[in-house]
């Protein structure tokens, strides 16, 4: 976990000082923009290739493709596509739907759902270490074990959902005024944020259980999960820009998702089917 946190901040410094240079200091636009995006993927892309062909010579592993590993990894890897998907549709849904509301709402909504975005990803920290140790008392055979990292990865999920719900709920103000000074988006922008801060706490039980059950092997039913509550809260966008509810019911959609999410993933957990131990899961 050392070497992707070492890519991660020098690809975002890197990003940061061509953005700087660029944009701001030779006034090129925002095609320099993405252009300084793409380099630093690009970096970081290129360090984890010379990383991991160090680490293939070191280990003797040859590097022409085996047909078989390739088919397992597609089957694994076509189940968190579905689940992605869903879950960026629903979100790609809400901006669509907030964009023909009016230009207020949609740039009040840019501005809570990219600081929502930041949280979340403060949350999701502990979910992430939670795919291997999950896996690997799942792998030693040790169920006892798997549960209690789970119900652990909960409790300080929850608890940094619930502190930056509170930060974010009392600077509200003050965060969308980051953004932009228009009068009229920071108070729809405000009104947003406290959604996203009261919704922390229950968006991080999603996470934790997401983390959990990926390190369980579980992709299937979690794709399946995705799938229906993402159902459910585009379901209730559409409906709720035909009947014209406004921006606040489509964030009761992004309530409604994330609640589907924690009730779904949660009773799994409860259960013990996403208990497989061993290496393979039937």
């Amino acid at each position: 976990t050392v070497r992707p946190l070492w890519v991660a901040g020098g690809t975002a410094t890197l990003n940061l000082v061509l953005e700087l240079v660029l944009v701001f200091g030779l006034d090129m636009g925002i095609g320099a923009s993405a252009a300084a995006t793409v380099v630093a993927e690009w970096a970081g892309a290129g360090c984890f290739i010379i990383w991991i062909g160090r680490e293939v010579r070191r280990h003797g592993v040859p590097l022409h493709p085996r047909p078989g590993s390739i088919m397992r990894l597609l089957t694994v890897s076509s189940q968190l596509l579905v689940r992605n998907l869903s879950l960026t549709g629903t979100f790609l849904v809400g901006t669509a739907v907030a964009a023909r509301i009016g230009d207020v709402e949609v740039a009040a909504h840019q501005v809570a759902f990219q600081t929502w975005a930041l949280l979340s990803l403060m949350m999701d920290a502990a979910a992430i270490a939670a795919q291997t140790m999950v896996g690997e008392r799942l792998g030693a055979g040790d169920t006892a074990a798997a549960r209690r990292i789970g119900t652990r990865t909960i409790i300080w999920s929850v608890a940094v959902g619930v502190l930056g719900g509170l930060v974010l709920a009392i600077w509200r103000g003050d965060v969308a005024g980051i953004f932009t000074s228009d009068s009229d988006v920071v108070a729809v922008a405000g009104f947003l944020l406290l959604h996203s801060a009261l919704m922390a706490p229950l968006g991080a039980v999603a996470f934790a259980l997401d983390g959990v059950l990926i390190g369980a092997g579980d992709q299937r039913f979690m794709a399946t999960a995705m799938v229906g509550a993402a159902g459910l809260a585009i379901t209730a966008m559409v409906v709720g820009r035909m009947a014209d509810l406004g921006i606040g019911w489509l964030w009761a959609a992004f309530w409604l998702f994330f609640a589907a999410r924690s009730m779904i993933l949660g009773l799994r957990f409860l259960g013990d089917r996403w208990q497989v131990v061993g290496a393979e899961r039937p």
